[in-house]
C-alpha cells in the first residue's frame, strides 16, 4: 500500500507527488520543534492553537483525495462518439476578451471534430455586447456555431444574475428547440478556457464508457504562465489545479457527489439533467457551486472526474486578482449560509466557509504581529498541537508547489522535471496569502452588507 502511494509517476499520470508532501512535513516538523521551546496558556495561545488547527479536516480530505487521484492518468485510447455535444461558452463579448475567446474557439475546432460527429458551439452573449459584430465575423461559415443573444429585458424567476442568468437563458433556448435529450451532453467552458486533444478525447471517453452510471463530470483546471502578465496571480493560481486533484477529487471523483461545489468550466453535464436543475439559484455569485449542491440533492452519487486538463487565464493584475477572489469568497459564504438554501448537501461547504472566514486571522504575519503587540510568544497550549500545525502548514505549501509545477507543464506542453527549484516560490506564497486574506475580509464585509454586485474581470490573453 505504501509503495503504491509513493510510486513514481508514469508519463501520462495526472496525480500529485505525495512524496513531496512527506518531505515538506518532515522539514516543517523539525523547524517547529526547534522554534517552539515551550507551551503557554495565555488566551492568545489557546486562540492560535485552535485557529491553526481548524484547517485539519480540509487537509485530511485533501490527502485522501490525493491518494485516490494518484491513479488518474490521461488515456492513450482516443474514443469517438455519436452523442451530440453542446459546447456552451457565456462571454461578455467585449473587444478586450475577443483574443482569448478566439484562442478558445480555435482549440475547439482543432480537436472536437476528431471525436464528435455532431456538436454545437453555443456562444451566449448579452444583447448589445460591444464585440458582437466581430464575434459574428469570426464564426461566420461555421455551421455548428450559434450565437445565443440574451435579451436585455430577460429576467429569471428567482433573480439569477450575470453568468447564471445567461446560462439559464441558454437552457430555455435549448429546451424550446428540443435539445434536452438524455443522450445529449452540455460541456461548459469560460471564454478564456481552451481545450486540448486530451480534453476532448476524455469527454468522448466518459460519454462512451461512464455515462450509463454518471450524469456529470468535472476535470482539472490549469493556468499556463504565458496567459498571465501578473507574477503574483501566477503564484495565487498555483493552488487551483492542486485543489482539483485533492479536495474536489475526493468529493466529485471518490464519493461521486460534488459536495465541494463545481467549477463553471471543464464541466460536462447530461442535457436533461441540466434542464432539470437549471441555473436560476437567485442572485448568487457562485452559480457553479450552487449547481453542484443542487445536483447532489437531486441526483446523489452520479458525478465523475475527467482524466484531462484545460488551459485558463489567471487575473492580469493584482487589482483583478482581489476582485475575483473577493467575489468568490463573498459568494461561497452567502451560499453556505443562505436561508433560502435548506439543502443538507451544503454542510461540507458550510464547514469550508467557516474555516475560510477565519483565514485572515490565521494568516501567519497577522498572528506574529499580535504576538509582538501583546508580548506573548506564538506557542501552543500543548505540544500535541504541533503535528496538526505541521501538517496544515505543509499541506498548504505543497499545494502551491505542486500546482506551480502543473501550470508550468501546461505552459510548455510537456512534463517538467521534478526540480527542487520550485520550492523557491514558497516565500512568495506568503505574499499571495496576504492577498487571499484581504480578499476574504472584503468578501465577508460584502456578505454582511448583502452586496450582490457581480464584478467581471476581463482576461484578454
Amino acid at each position: 500500500m505504501i509503495g503504491q502511494i509513493f510510486r513514481n509517476k508514469s508519463e501520462n499520470n495526472l496525480g500529485l507527488n505525495i512524496l513531496n508532501l512527506a518531505v515538506i512535513y518532515f522539514i516543517i516538523m523539525i523547524l517547529l520543534f526547534l522554534i517552539v521551546k515551550n507551551t503557554d496558556h495565555h488566551p492568545f495561545n489557546l486562540y492560535i492553537s485552535i485557529l491553526w488547527s481548524l484547517y485539519t479536516p480540509v487537509t485530511i480530505i485533501g490527502i485522501l483525495g490525493t491518494i485516490k487521484s494518484r491513479k488518474l492518468s490521461s488515456s492513450k485510447i482516443e474514443d469517438k462518439t455519436e452523442h451530440k455535444l453542446y459546447i456552451t461558452i457565456p462571454t461578455v463579448a467585449t473587444d478586450n476578451v475577443l483574443p482569448a475567446l478566439r484562442r478558445v474557439l480555435d482549440s475547439i475546432y482543432n480537436y472536437t471534430p476528431d471525436f464528435f460527429q455532431n456538436f454545437s458551439v453555443d456562444l451566449v452573449i448579452d444583447e448589445g455586447s460591444s464585440g458582437e459584430g466581430k464575434l459574428r465575423q469570426f464564426v461566420a461559415g461555421k455551421n455548428n456555431a450559434r450565437i445565443i443573444v440574451v435579451p436585455s429585458d430577460f429576467q429569471c424567476q428567482n433573480g439569477a444574475i450575470a453568468k447564471a442568468r445567461a446560462l439559464e437563458y441558454s437552457v430555455i433556448y435549448r429546451r424550446n428547440l428540443g435539445e434536452t435529450s438524455a443522450d445529449e451532453f452540455v460541456y461548459h467552458l469560460d471564454d478564456d478556457t481552451s481545450v486540448t486533444r486530451e480534453t476532448i478525447s476524455s469527454l468522448a471517453g466518459f460519454i462512451n464508457t461512464r455515462s450509463d452510471k454518471y450524469d456529470l463530470a468535472q476535470g482539472i483546471l490549469t493556468f499556463p504562465h504565458e496567459f498571465c502578465k501578473s507574477g503574483i496571480s501566477r503564484i495565487a493560481d498555483s493552488v487551483r489545479p492542486s485543489d482539483d486533484l485533492t479536495r474536489f477529487f475526493f468529493f466529485t471523483g471518490t464519493l461521486h457527489i460534488p459536495l465541494a461545489g463545481l467549477h463553471g468550466e471543464h464541466l460536462l453535464v447530461r442535457a436533461n439533467v441540466e434542464d432539470s436543475i437549471g441555473w436560476d439559484f437567485g442572485p448568487t455569485k457562485v452559480e457553479d457551486s450552487a449547481f453542484g449542491l443542487e445536483f447532489a440533492k437531486q441526483f446523489g452519487r452520479r458525478s465523475y472526474f475527467l482524466n484531462s486538463r484545460v488551459k485558463g487565464s489567471s487575473p492580469q493584475s493584482l487589482k483583478d486578482l482581489i476582485r475575483q477572489r473577493r467575489r468568490w469568497y463573498s459568494g461561497i459564504i452567502s451560499l453556505a449560509f443562505s436561508r433560502r438554501n435548506r439543502n443538507l448537501a451544503r454542510i461540507p461547504l458550510m464547514i469550508y466557509a467557516l474555516i475560510t472566514m477565519f483565514s485572515p486571522m490565521q494568516y501567519i504575519l497577522v498572528v506574529f504581529l499580535i504576538s509582538l503587540i501583546i508580548s506573548t510568544p506564538a506557542f501552543p497550549v500543548s505540544f500535541l498541537f504541533l503535528p496538526l500545525w505541521g501538517i496544515n502548514f505543509s499541506y498548504q505549501l505543497w499545494l502551491y508547489e505542486e500546482g506551480y509545477n502543473i501550470n508550468s507543464e501546461s505552459s510548455s506542453g510537456k512534463k517538467v522535471g521534478r526540480s527542487w527549484m520550485r520550492f523557491l516560490i514558497m516565500p512568495l506564497i506568503y505574499v499571495s496569502g496576504s492577498i487571499e486574506a484581504t480578499a476574504v475580509a472584503l468578501g465577508f464585509i460584502d456578505y454582511l452588507k448583502k452586496d450582490n454586485s457581480f464584478q467581471v474581470i476581463e482576461k484578454p490573453i
